[in-house]
């Protein structure tokens, strides 16, 4: 076989791969998506492997986030600059897994069945853990997060997060790639992987809620989700800012006077006020004075002047505003969108600036070292926007007595509705790990409800105001024993069908018909 059919045969993964994250229910795919590139890596020359799985992960980044140029444009770049930084940004995120990937997929080729399959199941979970803890990182469209639609699936998550569930899925298409080739007992083994999915899908979420601890008998808080809808150019405009904050009190005085007296606290969406209360007396007390009146605390995403004077920067922040207090609790931002939004000097920055528009030149995110939950009259876990994506961020604020994740967000640079989807969708991981009922509200994107096993509760409709008062209770942490339980459904199963796959049917004696 020539060298040019390997490479259009492995590069087949791409498309699969992007169609198992599509929301049109195909993740299946996913079982089978990496064996025309895991096939064709095994047989190509050590560079070969290299350079096909630098091609197969930038062109499923391209195919995954086709929304990057139209996004772009809409920062200021133009001509077929976009088409470059959709490419620059998918050899960021995906170029350096899939080539270590290949790599190991070659270099294991002739080592035995099980060493292959775990090589290269270690090389993707060490390989996304690592892409989600490195602050520079882009934790976007992992193998795993295509499970979300298998609920049952999707709760091994709890376990190890998304790179363990992603690092099955590999196992999976590496058994059925070494099964193709008629490599010894791996047909055993795809078998038994392909069993401990099944079983997974269809038993995991009836275990995980069996196991599951039941919620405190505390009493429940009760939070209105406030979607505003203000167009982006506004409410970056300084001189606006006081109509903003009217527009959306007003709104959130008309649900409140319908709700009753059980709301415990309004929450608003990430950048509600984009001038520094610190810097304009007459908003920060119009501010307060709202809060006042309704005697409820809003928890809210503000911008708020650098720890150090600096022209360009600011942080981006959630505070706790209570009634007759002011701003009680606040935590900022740590993970910031590379080049476009985190004021993080690159040294390839400058090399790729041309490809992001004006969006370069806009003042840039200060990121804060560190992370914790934000308490006020109960506790909850924060994440602000592009945080979501990475589960060491909500790790770190997840306090044993929060309520719920919280998620306030800012959609409205990016057109159309794929990315907040995606983004909607990848976030809701940190349900399932976490535990805890996740409720994400933004502008110019997608508001919900999840709850901790990762099936979404309600939506609110795009592009209007829109509200939802949101239920929560207690939720303990995940226990190692409820960890264990998921962890060892699809272990046994797969063993168990492994083992029955070598005794069965049973083999003819010597001389005779077995009986």
């Amino acid at each position: 076989m020539t060298s040019a059919t390997r490479t259009l045969i492995g590069l087949t993964t791409a498309p699969l791969l992007a169609a198992s994250q599509s929301p049109v229910g195909w993740s299946p795919l996913a079982l089978v998506a990496l064996v025309p590139w895991l096939w064709a890596s095994r047989r190509a020359s050590s560079g070969e492997a290299l350079a096909l799985g630098a091609l197969v992960g930038t062109i499923y980044g391209c195919l995954v986030a086709p929304w990057i140029p139209e996004a772009l444009r809409s920062l200021g770049s133009s001509g077929f600059t976009p088409w470059l930084g959709l490419a620059a940004t998918a050899a960021w995120s995906k170029l350096p897994l899939f080539a270590a990937a290949g790599g190991c997929v070659r270099c294991l080729h002739d080592r035995p069945l099980g060493a292959q399959v775990a090589g290269i199941a270690g090389v993707s979970l060490v390989g996304e853990w690592a892409i989600g803890a490195w602050r520079l990182g882009v934790p976007w469209a992992l193998v795993g997060h295509s499970q979300l639609a298998i609920t049952g699936a999707a709760q091994l998550a709890v376990v190890g997060g998304v790179p363990l569930l992603s690092a099955w899925l590999v196992s999976i298409n590496a058994a059925i790639a070494l099964a193709l080739t008629g490599a010894r007992r791996s047909r055993r083994l795809a078998v038994g992987l392909v069993a401990s999915w099944l079983v997974m899908s269809g038993l995991g979420l009836p275990l995980a809620e069996w196991i599951r601890p039941q919620a405190g008998d505390e009493r429940s808080i009760n939070l209105l989700v406030v979607q505003p809808q203000i167009p982006r150019s506004l409410r970056w405009d300084s001189d606006g800012q006081l109509w903003i904050l009217d527009k959306v009190a007003a709104y959130t005085s008309e649900v409140l006077a319908r709700e009753g007296n059980g709301i415990h606290a309004i929450v608003w969406p990430e950048n509600l006020l984009t001038t520094p209360l610190e810097r304009e007396p007459a908003l920060a007390s119009a501010l307060q004075n709202h809060v006042d009146r309704w005697q409820v605390p809003v928890i809210t995403g503000l911008v708020r002047p650098p720890t150090q004077p600096a022209s360009r920067r600011y942080r981006g922040s959630v505070v706790w505003i209570e009634p007759k207090q002011g701003v009680t609790a606040a935590i900022d931002k740590v993970r910031a969108v590379p080049l476009l939004e985190s004021s993080r000097e690159l040294w390839i920055g400058t090399l790729l600036a041309p490809l992001y528009g004006r969006a370069v030149n806009w003042p840039k995110v200060e990121e804060a070292k560190g992370a914790s939950s934000l308490r006020g009259a109960f506790t909850v876990t924060p994440v602000l926007c592009y945080e979501a994506l990475f589960p060491g961020v909500t790790d770190a604020r997840r306090d044993p007595e929060s309520l719920a994740i919280l998620n306030l967000a800012d959609d409205s640079w990016v057109a159309g509705d794929l990315a907040t989807q995606q983004l909607t969708e990848f976030a809701a991981f940190r349900a399932i790990e976490q535990r805890l009922p996740f409720v994400r509200v933004a502008h110019g994107g997608l508001s919900v409800q999840i709850d901790p096993f990762g099936r979404t509760v309600q939506t609110l409709p795009l592009g209007t105001f829109a509200h939802a008062v949101v239920e929560l209770r207690p939720q303990p942490p995940p226990t190692v024993s409820e960890r264990m339980a998921i962890l060892g459904l699809p272990v046994f199963t797969g063993l168990g069908v492994w083992w029955l796959a070598g005794v069965w049917p049973p083999r003819a004696k010597p001389g005779g018909a077995s009986r």
